[in-house]
């Protein structure tokens, strides 16, 4: 899970607030599609 801990940090480093929201919302969805979730994280931060 390194892009997990990547993308977790990134947004953390942008906005705090962001990244609760963000994280939560790859937690509630990592089930079902956790790689499509990452992409969309890791671009929507970029």
């Amino acid at each position: 899970m390194q892009f997990a801990q990547l993308i977790k940090n990134n947004i953390i480093y942008f906005n705090y607030e962001k990244s609760v929201v963000a994280y939560g919302f790859f937690v509630y969805n990592s089930k079902y599609t956790s790689k499509i979730v990452l992409c969309i994280l890791y671009y929507y931060v970029i």
